[in-house]
């Protein structure tokens, strides 16, 4: 179980990596794509705090 985490935590740093890669590459589409990669990091935060308690 807490490999599956440390997979998803890692999964989330690369795409929020490329999030913020492409978004500086790319000004004009900046400003959909954190739109994608912030409820997904909040998403992840509470499955992390559920399964911590």
């Amino acid at each position: 179980m807490i490999t599956i985490l440390l997979v998803a935590i890692l999964a989330v740093q690369i795409v929020t990596f490329v999030v913020v890669y492409v978004g500086t590459n790319f000004t004009s589409r900046a400003w959909r794509l954190p739109l994608i990669g912030k409820p997904l990091q909040a998403v992840v935060q509470k499955v992390l705090r559920k399964s911590s308690n």
